[in-house]
């Protein structure tokens, strides 16, 4: 049960989130659960196919230490469903940004007995993601233990009203219902501790990035597209560009490709943006 504190305040939130619905704001619905008895289950929220990545042998753990329930993942991302369902072929994926009436819903069909949060958020509005805090409390009010694996802070302010008020009302709250906080620096563990997280409740594992890297990465299992190979084999020096992100960094490296072109005649330029809607 959660504390009588957070229950009023979580209502009070719920209160605001249907009067926002009521002016019109889009929330986009929640990806249909399959019908059927509740199943319990565990709960992993992870944003992107980044953090998935990221924390894919932790979700590989755990999903053989409780084979009793079912994987559900929740992604805010519609367009990393394919990908997901690729990585964890026996997997749920749920498409949410986390509004209350998907979190009863999932709740009530998926009860959670473990929801891990992958990197973020740790704080409401905090990261350019939509993981709200009545999702992970509802989870809490069902009994679901709550851990954080590889915690990141991005220091972003709430980008909208609601973000705002959510973080007034729930940010605290959420804070102290996670049970366990494994996060990437020690200034993130600072920063928690000074918000009144227990030292012992917060540890520093590093970055679960370079742990995924120590084994050999999943084969994609598709072929090259057709008419590639020919162009790498006589291609001469090829650059492979990955996570860029804006727009100023692509005219950069374009404008030193041109160089690079001009001074070696030739050359093969493949660019990886960070994330595939870029």
């Amino acid at each position: 049960m959660l504390p009588l504190g957070t229950r009023a305040r979580l209502l009070a939130y719920q209160a605001l989130e249907r009067l926002s619905d009521l002016r019109g704001s889009q929330v986009r619905p929640m990806v249909a659960i399959d019908a059927g008895a509740p199943q319990p289950a565990w709960w992993a929220f992870v944003s992107t196919i980044g953090e998935l990545n990221a924390t894919a042998p932790l979700l590989e753990a755990v999903r053989a230490r409780l084979p009793q329930l079912r994987m559900v993942l929740v992604t805010d991302h519609a367009h990393y469903v394919d990908s997901y369902r690729r990585r964890f072929p026996d997997a749920e994926v749920i498409v949410s940004l986390g509004h209350s009436q998907d979190a009863k819903a999932l709740a009530a069909a998926r009860p959670p007995r473990l929801t891990l949060v992958a990197e973020i958020p740790l704080l409401p509005g905090d990261a350019p993601c939509r993981c709200s805090s009545a999702l992970l409390l509802e989870a809490k009010r069902r009994g679901s233990r709550l851990l954080v694996a590889n915690g990141w802070l991005y220091g972003y302010a709430p980008a909208s009203r609601m973000d705002h008020l959510e973080r007034r009302l729930l940010g605290q709250s959420l804070l102290q219902a996670v049970d366990v906080f494994c996060v990437q620096t020690g200034a993130i563990r600072e920063r928690l501790v000074g918000e009144g997280i227990a030292p012992s409740r917060v540890h520093v594992v590093g970055n679960l990035k370079l742990d995924v890297l120590r084994g050999p990465l999943p084969a994609s299992g598709r072929a090259l597209p057709p008419g590639l190979e020919p162009l790498l084999a006589g291609a001469g020096p090829v650059i492979v560009a990955g996570s860029l992100t804006q727009e100023t960094e692509q005219d950069l490296l374009l404008d030193a490709f041109i160089d690079l072109r001009r001074r070696r005649g030739g050359g093969l330029l493949v660019l990886a943006p960070r994330h595939p809607e870029v």
